[in-house]
């Protein structure tokens, strides 16, 4: 089961990327596409995921990591980690066709500026609330440690786990120069832009995604599968939600352009979130790099009535 598992998840995403290949290349408009909000993707998602990656495999021992990997293993130790699994893609779906949908209602009823808190709303729900109730907190009474993963997670007291601080840095300089030039707004927007950010799309997006996914896959099929997997997961999303999104104008040419502009970018971001996630078990490092990330990026595109 572990071995067709980890072939699976492997062999997915690698042919969906190689059968969209040809058509990427010949379309002209791709790197149109692949540039919004005045954004450069090789500066914002490409040139981070590349050196956060190569920093943190320099910063982290092997003893270091395997170390931590057996702490996750003992924390999932007696679940029934293919239930938890399904469940959380059934909730994935919920969020991906409950978003939309909830926006087209509420677009009846009010202006367009109203009806876009549907998504906000709908992803922590189904990205957050309902796993934590019957993924995490739900196994207390079958296994009796349901709360040992999130506590792995968040009490980071070993001081090499916060050395991850420095692949984030780095990351946030290259998205600095990314935007350089893009006007941005004022302070307010700004702070304004970062709370929304953090508590509405980074937090349960990273708990979901690498917290409670991938950790699960790891220990049903290994490391680099799984970062494959939930990678491929996040930009399938992502291409889904249509312009429900954030770093790249997915909203042209149908599905399978959404998908093919998709992987590049979220899939290419999520690769860069799960090897950090799989280095150093902080779910904190993650919140801090995508959230201030994804602030720079769609900051310059916010308008508020201050």
């Amino acid at each position: 089961m572990t071995t067709t598992l980890r072939w699976v998840l492997w062999l997915v995403p690698a042919v969906c990327a190689a059968a969209l290949a040809p058509a990427l290349l010949a379309d002209p408009a791709l790197l149109s596409r692949l540039s919004w909000h005045g954004a450069d993707p090789l500066w914002t998602v490409w040139l981070p995921a590349v050196a956060g990656i190569v920093l943190s495999w320099a910063i982290v021992t092997r003893r270091q990591r395997d170390e931590m990997a057996d702490r996750v293993g003992e924390a999932l130790a007696n679940h029934p980690l293919g239930t938890e699994v399904r469940w959380l893609l059934f909730f994935l779906v919920c969020f991906v066709a409950g978003a939309p949908a909830l926006s087209h209602l509420l677009g009846a009823a009010f202006p367009p500026e109203a009806y876009v808190t549907a998504v906000p709303v709908v992803r922590v729900f189904f990205l957050f609330v309902l796993p934590v109730l019957v993924v995490d907190r739900a196994g207390i009474n079958s296994v009796g440690a349901a709360m040992a993963m999130p506590a792995l997670a968040m009490r980071v007291g070993e001081p090499w786990r916060w050395g991850g601080l420095l692949p984030v840095v780095v990351c946030v300089g290259l998205v600095v120069v990314g935007v350089r030039g893009t006007p941005m707004p004022s302070p307010g927007t700004v702070a304004f832009t970062m709370l929304v950010t953090f508590v509405a799309i980074t937090v349960p997006e990273e708990i979901f995604y690498r917290g409670m996914v991938q950790s699960r896959l790891e220990r049903l099929a290994g490391r680099w599968p799984a970062i494959a997997a939930a990678s491929f997961l996040f930009a399938v999303a992502h291409a889904v939600m249509d312009p429900y999104n954030e770093i790249v104008d997915l909203s042209s040419d149908g599905p399978l352009h959404r998908l093919g502009v998709a992987i590049p970018t979220y899939g290419v971001l999520g690769v860069l979130l799960g090897y950090v996630w799989s280095q150093y078990r902080n779910i904190w490092l993650l919140v801090l790099l995508r959230g201030t990330m994804l602030t720079l990026i769609i900051a310059p595109t916010v308008r508020i009535v201050e």
